[in-house]
């Protein structure tokens, strides 16, 4: 049997030579701190950040012709799901509604090559609900 410990990374996709887009959405909006890829990988091109304390990271890959996103995404939860979202909307973010999950305050918001992110929070953190995703 496999004992996973945790998450290490998420990698999501973005066409070739967008790092500086990248760079503006998820450093410049976001707020995630760079982080510098190893050596070996900086030719496949791409952006590296951590996230929230830093134990999870998320890989931004660059591909020429990226496949649609569809319903796939990961979510951030963050402190204040409303203010996330004006934060979101006032920066030219396109932003939707996400099925609604009771005790469970979420939004989508999509970075500039489509890829879907949910933006959530529990409304009690003591109970943390199993997820509902669509």
């Amino acid at each position: 049997m496999i004992r996973i410990e945790t998450i290490d990374h998420v990698q999501i996709l973005a066409p070739t030579g967008s790092e500086a887009d990248i760079r503006a959405f998820y450093g410049g909006i976001l707020g995630l701190e760079e982080i510098e890829k190893p050596p070996e990988l900086r030719p496949r091109g791409g952006v590296w950040y951590r996230v929230g304390d830093g134990r999870i990271l998320l890989h931004i890959g660059t591909e020429a012709s990226p496949p649609d996103a569809g319903r796939r995404h990961f979510a951030f939860r963050v402190a204040d799901v409303p203010e996330a979202c004006r934060h979101l909307e006032a920066q030219g973010v396109r932003t939707g509604e996400a099925p609604q999950v009771a005790g469970m305050p979420r939004f989508y918001g999509y970075d500039p090559f489509g890829n879907q992110i949910e933006f959530m929070n529990y409304a009690d953190p003591q109970v943390e609900p199993a997820h509902a995703h669509s």
